[in-house]
């Protein structure tokens, strides 16, 4: 098995920024870790970008009132919406989520 490689973020004129340790995710059903990277926000704060990781496992979330888009850059991951439709995700997938839809 191939170590983890641990990601970080460049932002251009900053320095690499390193992930953060996991913690106990709040809205896990089964006792998920997950580790938040915000690595840059637009100076009118309608932009986030950075990194975020899971260890498997269930959790329940409503995205109201922003869009999203993730890359999967390891591991898979099954969105269902609330109509019950299913997205299954891996590696290099990329979904975007208007904000429509992730309520």
């Amino acid at each position: 098995m191939s170590e983890r490689v641990e990601p970080t973020i460049t932002v251009l004129g900053g320095s690499k920024i390193a992930v953060p340790p996991a913690a106990l995710k709040p809205n896990s059903i089964d006792g998920q870790m997950e580790s938040i990277l915000m690595a840059w926000t637009s100076p009118d704060s309608a932009i986030e970008t950075g990194i975020w990781e899971c260890s498997p496992g269930t959790f329940i979330v409503h995205r109201d009132g922003y869009d999203e888009i993730a890359q999967i850059l390891s591991g898979s991951a099954t969105i269902t919406g609330e109509d019950g439709t299913v997205v299954e995700l891996k590696v290099d997938s990329t979904i975007v989520i208007p904000r429509a839809c992730a309520s």
